[in-house]
């Protein structure tokens, strides 16, 4: 392993500490995606109006594809972009479309269909963005997944996509696009986990 190879880990490393630290998870064990599922969940279960239902309906469809039940992610993707157009203009509609997408595609992958989960996984980078979209930038775990498969096309054209709202990817989506394009599977880092 090279010098920067391992700088490069370290610094994926520290940065999903500080993830799991400022999204409220107490340490890196709980970036494990059945304890982000019972978060989500829990987040879920607590809201009382349709609104806080809806903020809390994309991370639990996506949760629930990646870790959980496939019926619970389904229902609840399918309520959460049933529900965007009433909040269009809200800062969390990015987020949903985004999520919801993501879920539709691993959802596609449990099920053997590749196509279609890069098919959400490129809907999924239409998205307008949104203030964690354009900070932290996109969710990769379905990108992730589809480049282990060897699926290039869908994963290029997602990275493409999520040009027009992360413009703070510090050069992220150029590496990544070009190691994807060489069949190559990249370290995604924290954005694995949001």
């Amino acid at each position: 392993m090279t010098y920067g190879a391992r700088a490069t880990g370290r610094a994926a490393a520290i940065l999903a500490i500080v993830l799991a630290i400022g999204c409220g998870y107490g340490n890196i064990a709980d970036l494990a995606p059945e304890r982000r599922l019972a978060k989500a969940d829990a987040e879920l279960a607590r809201a009382k109006t349709e609104y806080e239902r809806w903020v809390a309906l994309d991370s639990a469809a996506l949760l629930n594809a990646e870790a959980g039940s496939a019926e619970k992610a389904k229902a609840y993707a399918d309520e959460s972009l049933a529900l965007a157009p009433r909040y269009v203009r809200d800062w969390n509609y990015g987020n949903a479309i985004h999520k919801s997408h993501i879920a539709y595609g691993l959802l596609a992958l449990r099920d053997g269909d590749v196509r279609r989960a890069g098919d959400e996984l490129v809907a999924a980078g239409e998205t307008r963005g949104s203030p964690q979209l354009n900070s932290f930038g996109p969710n990769m775990v379905l990108a992730k997944r589809l480049a282990e498969k060897g699926e290039r096309d869908s994963v290029v054209r997602y990275l493409d996509g999520c040009r027009k709202f992360w413009s703070m990817d510090r050069g992220r989506l150029d590496e990544w696009k070009l190691q994807v394009a060489a069949g190559m599977v990249p370290d995604f880092g924290a954005n694995v986990y949001y």
